[in-house]
């Protein structure tokens, strides 16, 4: 098992969409569990197992103690910025427009542009997941 949130080349996802063809594939996966979070990581292991996978991810997100999506809003922008080059998002707030048109921005930056801004942007501690000590 494993995160549904992926980037593949071309050429993997052709790989993938011809393998899925398969009747048996299909329908072994048609009653699985969670299937979005099994049913490519297994082709895909099987496809490439000749090939190193690259594990970096290009998504930010962070989950919470409880185990559910952390929902990220204007405060978020300086995480983001300084979150490691990552090219998505997850779970921004339906509220948050502000911070969608700020990342809208920082996307039509140049490069020098956005070394200058990052440098502006201070990094801000979130504790709301953090554990509380209870006393």
């Amino acid at each position: 098992m494993g995160s549904q949130w992926w980037t593949l080349t071309k050429s993997v996802v052709d790989q993938v969409y011809e393998y899925s063809k398969s009747p048996k594939i299909r329908g072994f996966y048609k009653r699985t569990w969670i299937p979005d979070e099994l049913y490519f990581q297994t082709i895909v292991a099987n496809l490439c197992y000749k090939e190193p996978l690259e594990t970096f991810n290009l998504t930010y997100y962070h989950f919470e103690l409880r185990g559910a999506p952390k929902v990220l809003y204007e405060s978020h922008l300086s995480e983001l910025i300084n979150s490691h080059n990552k090219f998505f998002a997850r779970k921004l707030s339906p509220k948050a427009n502000k911070l969608r048109a700020k990342l809208a921005d920082v996307y039509c930056m140049s490069s020098k542009e956005f070394a200058d801004y990052k440098k502006q942007i201070q990094p801000t501690i979130d504790d709301s997941t953090l554990p509380k000590k209870e006393f």
